[in-house]
C-alpha cells in the first residue's frame, strides 16, 4: 500500500501525515493539485487526501476570497477522478459550502440557526434585527477559518451596534489582520460587512457559548470512521474562538461535562458527519450558556489537523492511513 498526500505547497499538514505514513510502515508521497489532474494514472493504487490549499501571504479579503473560489474549481475537477480518496472531493465541496451543511443537517441535529435569506446590504440587516434584537455571525459563504468572520450585536434600544472580526478596511482594501479588532463606528462596521455580504454570506443567529475560567469556548470535535476520535476545547477571552487567532487549546476533561452531554456530542458530531458523506471531520461545536446542549457550528471536510494530536502521539493522521 502507499499513498499520497495533495496540496499546492507542503506544510505541517502534508509533513505530519508523511511522518504518519512513516511510522505505521506506508510510503507517502507529497503531490500538488496540478500534478494530481495531469497525471491520475501514476496514483491509481494509492490512497489519496486532499488537504485544504496553502495561502499564508494572502491578506486580501478579495483575493482569498477568489483563491477560494479557485480552489472549489480545483475540487470539482478532482471529482471526476476516479481515485480512492480518504474523503472524496464532492464530500469535501458540500462540507466547504456552509449553506448547503447546515440545510443537509437541519431537523436531523442541532445546528446554530441560519437566516434563511441572507441581507443584501447592512440596512437590511440592521433593520431586521431592530425588529428581532440579537447579536448574529456573518460569514462568507464558502471556505473555513475565521479570515471572513464578523460577529455583529446591535443594543435594541440605542441602537448602537459592534462588531469583532479579523478583517480591517484601509486603503481601499479589506484586509485580513488575523487578530481579532473590535468596531463601533457605522462606517466602519458597514465598510466591512458590505464586503463580507457582497462575498455571499451566511447570517446565523448568534448562540452565547458557555464559559470556563472566564474565558467562552467551542469544540473542534475530530470524528473517523465512525468514532469520536478527538475533542479540543477551544477558549477564547473574545467571541471568536479559532485557534490559529493564538487562541488557548485545552483537554475536554477539564469541563467536567456530564456523561449524558459527552454522549450527546459524540452522538451528533458522528450524525453530521456521517450526513456529509465524510469518512473523517472536524466538526465545530458549542455548548449553549447555562445548558447542556450542544449546537453545531459547521463541518469540515479536512478539519483534522490537531496541533495537540500531531505533536503528541499523532494519532489522527496514523489511524486514518492505516484503516483505510
Amino acid at each position: 500500500m502507499r499513498a499520497i498526500v495533495v496540496s499546492n505547497a507542503k506544510s505541517l499538514r502534508t509533513q505530519y501525515f508523511m511522518v504518519a505514513g512513516r511510522d505505521v510502515g506506508v510510503s507517502v508521497q507529497f503531490v500538488t493539485y496540478d500534478d494530481l489532474l495531469a497525471h491520475p494514472e501514476h496514483y491509481a493504487d494509492a490512497l489519496v487526501k486532499l488537504e485544504p490549499e496553502e495561502y499564508p501571504d494572502v491578506f486580501d479579503f478579495d483575493e482569498y476570497s477568489a483563491l477560494v473560489q479557485k480552489y472549489i474549481q480545483l475540487l470539482k475537477q478532482t471529482d471526476k477522478l476516479n481515485l480512492h480518496f480518504l474523503n472524496s472531493p464532492a464530500a469535501i465541496l458540500c462540507s466547504l459550502d456552509k449553506q448547503f451543511c447546515k440545510q443537509c443537517l437541519h431537523g436531523k441535529v442541532n445546528v446554530t440557526p441560519m437566516w434563511e435569506k441572507t441581507p443584501q446590504n447592512v440596512g437590511e440587516l440592521l433593520q431586521r434585527l431592530d425588529e428581532k434584537p440579537h447579536g448574529v455571525f456573518i460569514k462568507p459563504r464558502f471556505g473555513s477559518g475565521a479570515g471572513g468572520v464578523v460577529a455583529l450585536r446591535r443594543h435594541p434600544k440605542q441602537k448602537t451596534t459592534v462588531a469583532y472580526t479579523a478583517l480591517t478596511a484601509a486603503n481601499g482594501k479589506i484586509t485580513n489582520t488575523r487578530r481579532i479588532n473590535r468596531f463601533s463606528t457605522r462606517k466602519d462596521i458597514d465598510t466591512i460587512v458590505e464586503a463580507v455580504l457582497k462575498s455571499e454570506a451566511v447570517v446565523e443567529d448568534w448562540v452565547v457559548k458557555d464559559s470556563f475560567e472566564g474565558e467562552g469556548y467551542d469544540l473542534r470535535v475530530v470524528c473517523m470512521f465512525g468514532v469520536m476520535q478527538h475533542v479540543v476545547v477551544r477558549c477564547s477571552k473574545g467571541v471568536i474562538t479559532n485557534l490559529h487567532l493564538n487562541n488557548n487549546a485545552k483537554t475536554i476533561d477539564i469541563l467536567q461535562l456530564s456523561a449524558e452531554c459527552l454522549a450527546e456530542i459524540a452522538r451528533q458530531s458522528l450524525e453530521a458527519t456521517r450526513l456529509m458523506g465524510l469518512n473523517y471531520s472536524g466538526v465545530d461545536v458549542l455548548i449553549a450558556k447555562g445548558t447542556a446542549t450542544p449546537y453545531i457550528i459547521e463541518v469540515n471536510g479536512q478539519g483534522d489537523h490537531i496541533y495537540q494530536d500531531i505533536f503528541a502521539g499523532n494519532e489522527i493522521y496514523k489511524r486514518q492511513i492505516k484503516t483505510t
